[in-house]
């Protein structure tokens, strides 16, 4: 009897320290859990946001380079700036531009009838009298030129891109600058002037870049004046966090920067090739 009431003394006392053992054990595999289950969720909350910024990005850039105002304004506004810059920061869309009013502009039905881009037909007036009234520059003729364009090997020639109501309205305003190396875009898709792409460095207010070059398609040899203008516009996504370098819950930003979310390229005909 005396035993019996000892043992019902110690079960009231509390919890033996294996049973706590046992417990805190329980308890630290189920916070481990959570844990582990909350970085996922992150993660996969982070990746699937940064997914949708890029797929709206990628959308609206290639809207304002294949539709045909936005284009000719960009090329007419880019070889704007390019007279006051030095020939390395130049974009190089002068001589496309030139090449366009010879087709687009020339009163010589043979000659236009070749024109595909920038002429009365295919655009609205404000961006054709903005290229018929082209100022002459130490860059450009103040008539247009058939002389043809050549051929870079590397596409080094970046864009800007350009709103076209601004450029309409003689007040131009730069929407994206890809010779800019620190323009960006937010997690919310608006530009920023803060990306950086160096390893273990970035930026988490601007950590998305499309670094959006343009050369052309010509038959013709490397380096070679082009018989047939065709632009190819291409565009090179970067993704860059802070850490993302040595971070392995940052690893899906490695296959971001390797699949698809880049546009490969789009072409842009300036004239009809061949008699």
């Amino acid at each position: 009897m005396l035993q019996f009431n000892r043992t019902m003394k110690s079960s009231k006392a509390g919890f033996s320290l294996m049973e706590l053992m046992v417990a805190a054990a329980l308890l630290g595999i189920v916070l481990y859990a959570y844990m582990s289950y909350r970085q996922l969720l992150m993660r996969t909350m982070n990746e699937t946001k940064v997914r949708h910024t890029l797929e709206s990005v990628r959308n609206d850039l290639k809207a304002r380079l294949a539709d045909t105002d936005s284009w000719c304004a960009n090329v007419y506004q880019n070889s704007i700036l390019d007279a006051g810059l030095t020939p390395s920061s130049r974009s190089n869309l002068s001589c496309i531009l030139n090449r366009v009013r010879y087709y687009g502009l020339s009163t010589d039905p043979t000659i236009h009838s070749k024109s595909i881009i920038c002429n009365r037909s295919d655009i609205k007036d404000p961006i054709y009298n903005l290229m018929l009234n082209f100022p002459g520059t130490s860059l450009l003729a103040s008539t247009a030129s058939a002389t043809p364009c050549n051929y870079v090997p590397s596409d080094t020639r970046s864009i800007r891109l350009y709103d076209l109501s601004s450029v309409v309205n003689a007040s131009p305003v730069i929407f994206y600058d890809s010779s800019d190396p620190t323009q960006g875009f937010s997690l919310e898709g608006i530009p920023c002037k803060s990306f950086d792409a160096t390893a273990g460095g970035g930026s988490e207010s601007c950590p998305l870049r499309y670094n959006i070059t343009w050369n052309l398609e010509c038959p013709d040899a490397s380096g070679a004046p082009c018989t047939c203008h065709t632009v190819v516009v291409k565009a090179q996504l970067q993704v860059n966090f802070p850490n993302a370098a040595t971070d392995k819950s940052y690893n899906w930003v490695n296959n971001l920067n390797t699949d698809s979310n880049g546009f490969t390229e789009i072409r842009i005909p300036i004239e009809r090739c061949g008699s």
